[in-house]
């Protein structure tokens, strides 16, 4: 049609003639949808015409194995370059090889193919793997656990870490389902389900959408095309699933590929060979009927491969009764709006859409962004559906690309509890807990060292770490366990004793002095007494006080209180008499320093108060202008008596 037009094209506007060679060319390169791309011209050494073999896409590799070529059975391994259509030719892999088969399964798990059962001169139950980045085969692998029996022509598929296996001839048509863990090489046995299962058969074909399993067709007593479901999760299948629209013929040996959300059915033999391309909605289940394709299609067939490569069904080989194919052909589908796997940063824009990351999923169509896998689940390569689950005896956190084994022994500040899927063996200790060896096996943590009544934390305990405790200083106590500091004894100030001294769990305690006594220091052990005055010869001058002494003076004394002439009272030097004048004859008697002393006759007193005396009257010079007005009227009141008795004596 392009064609046609280009050739009138110098009738056209220049503009729209631009336009219309460029969406031609665009044609040309995407192609229509559905439209079969004819036999593709490939370059290098390209397998022998083969049929029952298998094909897997790694990157942009399909890779192909084992099948018969109507004269032997093979184990040769051969790749396509899809982005260039190159083979490969023969690889040469290194390891061991699996023996020759047909009818077996691949299936692709991280780097790695994973080849199980088939059929040479007889049923094969062996396990295989092939590193897809090195190109090694594993040898047999040994699995634990219950296998299936060996069997033929049944299907395989992966969800999370583990493959199930449906259906197939051990020597008798099957339909019981088994499922081997990927990673540890475990065999379940055989699954116990719910719900009706499928009936007995082989030639059928499995694919996984979300969390489903679906089966179509195949063969039993005869040629079948009912379509069931299982949900790989809870093991429980559909029953046959009741979908409208044209479902394909009965028919074995068919394609089946998921693409979006649909299952694309190609080819198989339902009494004739069939090139028919069918559609079924995952969702919906609604049948399509047979699709219009344009282009040439691959010529009728059965028991060949399909696989899909970004936007196209890539098919390979086959037999049609009489002629065996190595032929590669390819179908347009349409795009898609965001592919499970991937997410679109810009949902208009679905041939952009990018893989999701390692350690996250996405098994819905449309999204601008991956989950997630869960704690106790992960995912180890780009553009997965789902998250695997850890293995038993090992766990990780969320969004995680891989899992641990759990701890043998555990860590300072980590105890030996009960693992899961998602958290190890070694446990935290709790707070106020330690353990403090490398290289643990216990199962409860240590309690923190209990600092008592006299001892404080120094420092404190750790996860990995003892408590450690100290005694309280001198001076110092702590009354209560566990107290991060010890506090000082209390202090007995000056008019107080100690009633009892403090020790390192109890404080000091002080009582003041009773009346009588003194203290004047501080933390004194015992109250003082006053000192009492001599009742003959004294007289108090200062009374004592809790925290002073009682001061006691010669009797006659001034009080030191107030009764002492201050240096303005003192008689200036022209005042100081003459000692012929004012000093008395040697033949005189001499005055004690109060006066003269009384006889006991003479006198009357208190004790610790202040006394008077009488004495006999004695003529005493005064220079009355050495007194002062200022040393008080008590003074010069008593100074004026005795020289009026003197005078009245003599």
């Amino acid at each position: 049609m392009c064609g046609g037009l280009l050739v009138n094209g110098y009738k056209m506007n220049p503009r729209v003639l631009s336009v219309w060679v460029f969406a031609c060319l665009v044609f040309a390169v995407r192609g229509a949808d559905f439209e079969w791309s004819g036999e593709i011209s490939t370059t290098g050494t390209k397998p022998t015409a083969r049929r029952l073999h298998s094909s897997v896409v790694y990157g942009n590799y399909m890779v192909v194995f084992g099948g018969y070529d109507g004269s032997n059975v093979n184990d040769l391994l051969h790749k396509l370059n899809l982005g260039t259509n190159a083979w490969s030719g023969v690889l040469t892999p290194t390891g061991t090889a699996p023996t020759t088969r047909r009818q077996h399964t691949s299936v692709v798990y991280g780097n790695y193919m994973v080849v199980f059962g088939g059929y040479t001169s007889g049923n094969n139950g062996e396990l295989h793997k092939l590193n897809l980045d090195t190109n090694a085969w594993s040898g047999v692998v040994t699995p634990t656990g219950t296998a299936p029996t060996a069997r033929h022509g049944h299907t395989s598929i992966v969800y999370s870490n583990f493959m199930f296996v449906f259906g197939g001839n051990d020597g008798s048509f099957k339909n019981d389902l088994h499922k081997l863990n990927l990673d540890t090489n475990a065999w379940f046995g055989v699954i116990a389900t719910t719900g009706t299962a499928p009936s007995a058969r082989i030639g059928h074909t499995s694919v996984v959408y979300g969390d489903f399993m679906f089966v179509f067709g195949g063969y039993g007593t005869s040629s079948l095309n009912d379509l069931h479901k299982l949900n790989l999760d809870t093991n429980a299948w559909s029953g046959a699933i009741t979908a409208t629209g044209t479902a394909p013929t009965a028919r074995s040996g068919h394609t089946s590929v998921v693409y979006g959300d649909y299952m694309y059915v190609f080819a198989g033999n339902d009494g004739a060979q069939k090139n028919d391309v069918h559609k079924l909605n995952l969702n919906s289940n609604i049948w399509s009927g047979v699709l219009t394709t344009t282009g040439t299609a691959p010529s009728a067939r059965h028991v060949l491969t399909s696989v899909v490569y970004g936007d196209f069904m890539v098919v390979f080989g086959g037999w049609d009764m009489s002629t065996y194919y190595n032929d590669v052909h390819s179908l347009k589908l349409p795009p898609l709006a965001c592919q499970i796997g991937h997410y679109c940063t810009d949902l208009s824009t679905p041939q952009n859409a990018i893989p999701c990351q390692r350690g996250r999923y996405n098994n819905l169509t449309n999204q601008t962004e991956c989950k997630n896998c869960s704690s106790g689940f992960y995912s180890n390569v780009t553009g997965q559906t789902s998250c695997k689950e850890c293995e038993s005896g090992k766990y990780n956190q969320a969004n995680r690309t891989t899992c641990w084994s759990h701890s043998a022994s555990c860590s300072m500040g980590y105890f030996k509890g009960s693992g899961s899927t998602t958290s190890d063996t070694c446990k935290v200790c709790i707070d106020g807990h330690y353990q403090s060896s490398e290289s643990y096996t216990g199962g409860s943590c240590t309690p923190w060292t209990n600092c008592t009544a006299g001892q404080y934390i120094s420092t404190n305990g750790t996860s990995s770490s003892d408590r450690v405790c100290s005694s309280c200083g001198s001076g110092k106590f702590s009354a209560s366990a566990n107290a991060y500091s010890c506090t000082d004894w209390t202090t007995c100030v000056a008019g107080q004793k100690i009633a009892s001294n403090g020790t390192a769990t109890t404080d000091r305690t002080c009582v003041a002095c009773t009346t009588g006594t003194f203290s004047t220091a501080t933390n004194q052990n015992a109250c003082t007494n006053w000192t009492t005055c001599n009742a003959t010869t004294e007289v108090e001058s200062s009374a004592g006080s809790t925290t002073a002494d009682r001061v006691c003076a010669t009797a006659g004394s001034p009080s030191p209180s107030g009764d002492a002439p201050s240096p303005a009272d003192s008689p200036s030097p022209v005042d100081s008499p003459s000692p012929a004048a004012d000093s008395p004859s040697p033949s005189g008697a001499s005055p004690s320093p109060s006066g003269a002393s009384p006889s006991p006759s003479e006198t009357t007193t208190t004790s610790n108060v202040f006394a008077t005396t009488t004495a006999a009257p004695t003529v005493v010079p005064v220079n009355l202008n050495k007194l002062n007005a200022a040393a008080g009227w008590k003074y010069a009141t008593a100074l004026v008596a005795v020289v009026i008795c003197a005078l009245y004596i003599k």
